[in-house]
């Protein structure tokens, strides 16, 4: 039980750090003048990178290393639940911005909170396992 306290605390603080970096860099990009779906696609992207890494390394620290063909499989399962996260997530960020026309940052944390709840779920039963 403790060790899965703690583990819940490390994806809260990798969560933390990804979304800083996901909010920072979509707000550079957006007073850079990049349409408000690139910049989130641009930050999302790198940000996701970030995250696989404190996964990998610090979070889920029962995962594959060491062994390539395990390693890439993981990552591969990570990057498609990831491009398909960021699908659903640029589609309700789109919604909710210019259908419903709440605020871009706004709209971007609460879809960041709500993506971090479901790909902690994901990424604990289907991609971070140790077999």
């Amino acid at each position: 039980m403790k060790e899965q306290i703690i583990e819940i605390f490390k994806y809260g603080i990798s969560g933390t750090i990804t979304t800083i970096i996901n909010l920072f860099l979509l707000k550079v990009f957006i007073d850079f003048r990049i349409y408000y779906l690139l910049a989130n696609i641009v930050s999302y992207t790198i940000s996701v990178i970030v995250n696989y890494i404190l996964n990998q390394r610090y979070v889920f620290s029962k995962s594959a290393r060491g062994n390539t063909a395990k390693v890439k499989k993981q990552f591969l399962k990570f990057l498609i639940m990831r491009v398909l996260s960021l699908m659903i997530d640029t589609l309700l960020f789109y919604i909710a911005v210019s259908i419903f026309e709440f605020p871009i940052y706004l709209s971007r944390l609460i879809l960041t909170i709500i993506m971090i709840l479901v790909t902690f779920v994901l990424n604990k039963w289907f991609i971070f396992i140790n077999k």
